[in-house]
């Protein structure tokens, strides 16, 4: 084994770069349109194609979120504030906001619970991450799940049930039922 790949599949880093098929898949699902990674790795050859990138430099928790955002956040003590952040973005601007995360499925944490009020992809088998340049390594050593703060909750369930299992709160079926009332 590598160093890179020893590294990314243990708990060595906390950056684990979002694999380029799973990128297309959000990218898909925001028909084509990543406005935001409030948690990027790099300005200058960034990992997520979105329209603006927040490095650790500029700090993402403190700068505004807009449109679609994905966020990957590192997966260390940062990372309960990047959810802190994305359910007050979300909750603030219910209407202007859709955010995917992109998380290590730690299901006895605080974090996890806030967010289990959120749809979500239980991702089946482990996601291979990517390493700084690009290379895929082994497949990460834990679960891998996707929340969605969005109002587009039948339309996350649809195409992300092929990836693993979906779930959505119980408080969140009328807003189904009411997007089919709608179409």
């Amino acid at each position: 084994m590598s160093k890179t790949s020893e590294k990314l599949t243990s708990c060595q880093t906390n950056e684990h770069y979002t694999p380029t098929s799973f990128l297309s898949k959000v990218s898909n699902f925001f028909h084509n349109q990543i406005d935001l990674d409030p948690s990027s790795n790099s300005k200058v050859a960034p990992q997520v194609p979105a329209r603006l990138h927040y490095t650790a430099e500029e700090n993402g928790l403190s700068l505004p979120w807009y449109g679609n955002t994905f966020c990957n956040p590192p997966y260390g003590r940062v990372c309960p504030h990047f959810v802190d952040k994305a359910i007050a973005e979300y909750e603030d601007h219910p209407n202007e906001l859709e955010i995917l995360m992109l998380l290590k499925s730690a299901t006895d944490t605080r974090w996890y619970q806030k967010l289990a009020r959120y749809p979500r992809c239980n991702i089946l088998g482990r996601l291979k991450f990517e390493s700084a340049d690009g290379t895929q390594t082994k497949p990460a050593t834990f679960p891998s799940v996707l929340f969605f703060l969005g109002n587009r909750v039948e339309e996350f369930w649809e195409f992300w049930e092929s990836m693993g299992e979906i779930v959505i709160p119980i408080g969140l079926m009328p807003k189904i039922e009411a997007e089919k009332n709608r179409i």
